[in-house]
């Protein structure tokens, strides 16, 4: 059996979707297209190019979070700086670095490694300030005079976290690229097309992807058609314990209990909607 995947954005709280895989490495079920938002987009990078669940939690426990708090090469006053600026606090770049010595290991570092014919099996979603621009990552980048295949992987998913005045935009040429999250949180629509079912994970208690009065500022302010196809798709909640997506330290506490909570959330779909 095959299906895709979908993953919310939310932080910390991502760490529930390694108990997710878990669940499908058990069952023998594949994972045919993936992609998500922030975090989202970062667990469904690791996973498109090789990670398995237990890969991934040893790289959970053993990871650094210091360096999603790092001020970059500028130093601590110029982030204070930045953030009165609006532009953000921490730079993610070693994190990127952290990325992309990873797809490194598995020797798939670029788009054109997770490519199928003309159709790219890992997407991700990011903001672009300037042109006020959702962008499907690898898809969209050709309208930036990007081109796809040989973009880095790492890149796309430190793109795509840029987490607002939290972090840094991420630049390139003109352009200023930030957290998906701000135009869609849970793009649920990015496998619409396909013939398979798509299954959408949320971690998050307050869905906002779902109040009219955000929809409406974002179709407002950012280019996004007013009609979207969701495809053949099912959406299961996670439970994550009202964390805070930025609390890593609380989080990383809960490891264990969010990849239970994750597995169990998708067992229990499995054997109320796919059995019966």
């Amino acid at each position: 059996m095959k299906i895709n995947i979908v993953f919310e954005g939310g932080g910390i709280k991502g760490i529930a979707y390694i108990g997710v895989l878990k669940f499908l490495e058990e069952r023998g079920i594949l994972v045919y297209q993936i992609g998500g938002t922030s975090v989202g987009a970062i667990i469904a990078a690791l996973i498109a190019i090789g990670y398995n669940s237990a890969e991934l939690i040893e790289l959970i426990s053993n990871f650094d979070f210091s360096i999603l708090k790092h001020f970059g090469k500028e130093g601590r006053m110029r982030g204070l700086i930045d953030s009165v600026k609006g532009i953000g606090i921490y730079s993610l770049q070693d994190f990127e670095n952290y990325m992309q010595t990873l797809a490194q290991a598995k020797n798939k570092t670029k788009f054109l490694d997770v490519k199928h014919g003309e159709d790219y099996l890992l997407k991700m979603v990011a903001t672009e300030w300037v042109t006020k621009r959702k962008v499907i990552i690898p898809d969209d980048l050709k309208y930036f005079n990007i081109n796809p295949d040989s973009f880095p992987i790492a890149k796309a998913a430190t793109m795509s976290a840029s987490i607002p005045i939290f972090y840094r935009y991420y630049p390139i040429d003109k352009y200023r690229f930030l957290d998906g999250g701000i135009v869609s949180n849970f793009p649920i629509d990015l496998f619409a097309g396909s013939n398979l079912l798509t299954l959408g994970f949320r971690v998050n208690e307050k869905l906002v992807d779902r109040n009219k009065a955000v929809k409406m500022y974002r179709r407002k302010v950012f280019k996004i058609d007013q009609e979207i196809d969701y495809g053949n798709h099912e959406i299961i909640n996670i439970d994550t314990f009202k964390l805070r997506a930025v609390d890593y330290r609380r989080g990383l506490a809960y490891k264990d209990q969010l990849i239970a909570s994750g597995y169990e959330s998708i067992k229990k779909y499995f054997y109320e909607k796919m059995v019966n």
